[in-house]
């Protein structure tokens, strides 16, 4: 059977590609930001990125605390490293499977459950993240008006959409018998039910948010762009916002697609995108095989021994 996403998403790389050689040919100037990049700042953001790694399993852990499943750290961390190496490589978030088989076969979480558990997070983010854009933007102060209104809008419908979504969960699993549903509803409502773990996973989702604003910040900063932190804040938002449709490995092109036309709010220039974004990626290739190299010695080592 022919799979329409991958070879949408082939062929939506296919012409990324192509539009990037041909701009870096017309453009030949970019090269040169590279060659007077500095190692020590190169491996300082190596270091970051690897502790973006560390963040994300804590995310996992209050996440699946939300289901009462106690999880360590290193499992959490390796756990997250795999999901990251396979949205890296595969398209439509290709590293979720490796994340559902695990949990499915350690933990007995349903994939209903599972997807219901990520479907909250991901609503908690978004609207953790289009709370910091807005913040940034009014802070700015060079976005029109009906731009900002329409964020607010769009903030207090996605909260409003939230609560009553919770509400009407909470309702349906006690009214339905449906395995699929009643699932589905219990592993959404157990990230809002349990307060003080929802707090935890808040507090981890708006860090994280901050945190990646400051790596975008440090890119720039390398590069020696003129860009300064508001906008670098209102960068990494839209590019968090843009990164929940994934849809090519890494997000390779799309991802570029969104900062590209969304210049108008953060104002990085369509080079400037471009040599952050091919930074960036190599820098994320580059913790995820430092990671693999990590296991594979430890394995290695053990086998000896």
């Amino acid at each position: 059977m022919i799979n329409l996403r991958k070879i949408f998403s082939l062929i939506f790389i296919g012409i990324f590609t192509y539009f990037l050689i041909d701009f870096i040919q017309q453009n030949s100037g970019l090269l040169e930001n590279f060659k007077k990049l500095n190692f020590f700042l190169l491996i300082i953001l190596l270091l970051l990125t690897l502790l973006n790694q560390f963040i994300k399993g804590y995310v996992n852990i209050y996440l699946f605390n939300s289901l009462n499943i106690s999880m360590k750290l290193k499992e959490s961390f390796e756990i997250s490293y795999k999901n990251t190496l396979g949205n890296l490589i595969g398209p439509i978030k290709a590293g979720a499977g490796y994340k559902l088989h695990y949990m499915n076969k350690n933990y007995n979480v349903s994939p209903t459950q599972f997807v219901s558990l990520n479907t909250a997070y991901s609503v908690i983010s978004i609207i953790v993240s289009i709370f910091i854009l807005l913040i940034t933007l009014l802070l700015a102060n060079n976005t029109s008006p009906a731009s900002i209104e329409l964020l607010i809008l769009l903030l207090f419908a996605l909260s409003i959409s939230t609560f009553l979504g919770v509400n009407l969960l909470l309702f349906f699993s006690k009214k339905v018998s449906i395995t699929i549903i009643s699932n589905f509803a219990n592993g959404f409502k157990s990230v809002y039910l349990n307060k003080l773990n929802f707090i935890y996973i808040l507090l981890i989702a708006l860090f994280h948010q901050i945190y990646s604003i400051f790596i975008i910040f440090f890119i720039f900063e390398i590069f020696s762009f003129n860009i300064d932190l508001l906008s670098s804040a209102i960068y990494s938002t839209v590019g968090s916002l843009g990164n929940f449709a994934n849809i090519t490995p890494g997000n390779i092109g799309f991802y570029e697609l969104v900062m590209i036309s969304s210049n108008f709010l953060h104002g990085v220039s369509t080079e400037q995108v471009l040599i952050s974004s091919v930074l960036a990626r190599a820098i994320s290739y580059c913790s995820v095989v430092f990671i693999y190299i990590y296991y594979l010695s430890k394995k290695l080592i053990q086998r000896t021994q």
